[in-house]
This record gives C-alpha cells, sequence and structure tokens, in this order.
C-alpha cells in the first residue's frame, strides 16, 4: 500500500463522519496531490463507511 492511499485512508474516517460525499472526497484528495485509481478510492470509501457504521 503506498503512503498516499495510507494519508487518504486515515483523511477518509474523519470526511464520513462530516457527512461529506465520496466524490467531494476524491476531488479534494487530487486537488491536494493525494489520488490514486478512482475505482481503488471507492473501494477504501466503502470499507471507511461500514467500519463507520459498525462503530455506531
Amino acid at each position: 500500500m503506498s503512503i498516499a492511499r495510507m494519508k487518504v485512508r486515515q483523511l477518509m474516517k474523519a470526511a464520513i463522519k462530516r457527512g461529506q460525499s465520496a466524490h467531494s472526497f476524491i476531488w479534494d484528495m487530487r486537488q491536494k496531490g493525494l489520488g490514486y485509481r478512482h475505482t481503488v478510492m471507492r473501494a477504501d470509501w466503502r470499507t471507511a463507511g461500514q467500519i463507520e457504521a459498525k462503530k455506531d
């Protein structure tokens, strides 16, 4: 796993809690130079969302 992907996955949890959309989050990460393959990023988003949902 790349360093950028690890950083993004950490930021995803906070974005999900804020209610940010996946598209908006991906766009923000690409603007910051932390983008990676879109389909993988979406899969990470779904996984992080499921983990956050289980916590509640």
